[in-house]
């Protein structure tokens, strides 16, 4: 039996719809209880480019997706995987990139 294993924000579009970069990161700031100040400090960038990828305004590169997954301690894939849909999505490119584990 071969079973596929998704990192878990899938799920979360299947029951919630679709979630973009800037949702994720603006829901684990306020879980965190973190101003946007103090989570733009922790993350290395300026509270005025929190507040762009929050709102959507702003599409992070996979390099800056990656770098934020680092910045707090979690695994890069999924952070990857937002900013690239949010791009093909912004494009209207219709394409969805996933990640399966072997």
């Amino acid at each position: 039996m071969i079973t596929k294993k998704t990192s878990g924000h899938f799920e979360i579009e299947r029951d919630y719809g679709r979630m973009t970069f800037g949702q994720a990161l603006a829901t684990w700031r306020k879980c965190e209880e973190l101003s946007v100040r103090s989570f733009a400090k922790l993350l290395g960038i300026t509270a005025s480019t929190l507040s762009d990828l929050e709102t959507g305004r702003r599409i992070p590169s996979t390099r800056r997706a990656a770098a934020i997954a680092k910045r707090l301690n979690h695994p890069p894939e999924s952070w990857v995987i937002f900013a690239i849909n949010d791009d093909l999505h912004k494009k209207k490119i219709k394409l969805r990139v996933t990640n399966e584990a072997a």
